[in-house]
């Protein structure tokens, strides 16, 4: 962590002191191209790019979604599930339909057959209404892809994330064509850089249904989305005012071991997020945005870095 604040104080600090903090898409623009040359990753840019929007929000007196142009107030939300046997998943799916959730989804390294046996015994637990989602974390070769994936359709899942490699765009193709199943892609390679503009090819060849959303901001994720509503698809996994922002994110999901958010809740910095009744919103107080916790930062840093050092 030291040495990525000091990464920060001498790169990237320099390109931003003396820019003004409205100007997020010249910023944006200047922290994208400059990963080129400090091979910095997208973390510098996500993290700069949202600070610049929570900063606008607080001075508009809005939240985020709505200064984006906000689609709706509130989305269905659904959460990961987990167990080391089908018993123990479907356990899970049990309780995150207890607390409201609208769906689940899972993330199963069993092998083909193992997980057939395993989608099977989770619709027969949950029914027919239920939501269910696949992700199988790029195990699948594109035959065992297609051969489960067509088992999943006469199940009446929602999608299948990640059944293959990502750079693997022409496995990818294929697959599409051979499913009615949405395919979800692009979460490793959004993961090491490269969205939102490696989003157009898989797009333009019909190698993905619905992308996936990681780092690149929130002036990125917006870009993202856009492109791919101009090709009807989807995204998901993004910011949740992104989310919010968007007409073409179906659901939020919610990481396994967290229970629902009531709109009550204790809000910080981060706590703008409400899970309830199966949906997900942004809880706001115009009059006192949340603010961070700026004795809890001083507290637990390690070292306090300045720029320019004295």
């Amino acid at each position: 962590l030291l040495w990525k604040g000091r990464e920060f104080a001498a790169v990237i600090a320099p390109l931003l002191v003396g820019v003004d903090a409205f100007d997020r898409e010249y910023v944006w623009q200047r922290l994208w191209y400059a990963q080129r040359f400090f091979y910095t990753g997208r973390q510098a840019l996500d993290m700069v790019d949202s600070m610049l929007w929570d900063l606008a929000s607080r001075w508009a007196k809005m939240p985020i979604y709505k200064l984006l142009g906000a689609a709706r107030e509130r989305v269905p939300a659904y959460r990961n599930i987990g167990g080391a046997s089908i018993d123990a998943l479907v356990a899970d799916a049990l309780k995150s339909k207890e607390q409201g959730f609208q769906g689940c989804k899972d993330h199963s390294y069993r092998g083909v057959q193992g997980n057939i046996e395993m989608a099977r015994a989770l619709r027969d637990a949950v029914g027919e209404e239920y939501l269910l989602l696949h992700d199988p974390v790029e195990s699948y070769t594109y035959p065992e892809a297609v051969r489960i994936g067509r088992e999943l359709e006469r199940l009446n899942y929602t999608w299948i994330e990640e059944p293959l490699q990502d750079y693997d765009i022409m496995g990818l193709r294929k697959l599409c064509a051979s499913l009615d199943l949405p395919v979800l892609t692009l979460e490793w390679i959004g993961a090491i850089g490269g969205q939102p503009f490696n989003t157009a090819p898989y797009l333009a060849l019909q190698a993905a249904d619905i992308v996936r959303q990681r780092g690149i901001g929130i002036s990125g994720q917006i870009k993202q989305a856009q492109l791919a509503e101009s090709f009807g698809a989807q995204v998901h996994g993004g910011d949740p005012q992104v989310i919010l922002a968007v007409a073409n994110d179906p659901l939020y999901e919610t990481v396994r071991g967290l229970a629902p958010r009531p709109a009550d809740a204790q809000l910080d910095c981060r706590g703008t997020l409400v899970v309830e009744d199966g949906f997900m919103s942004i809880a706001w107080k115009p009059q006192r945005p949340p603010e961070p916790d700026w004795d809890a930062m001083e507290r637990d840093a390690v070292s306090v870095l300045r720029w320019p050092e004295a």
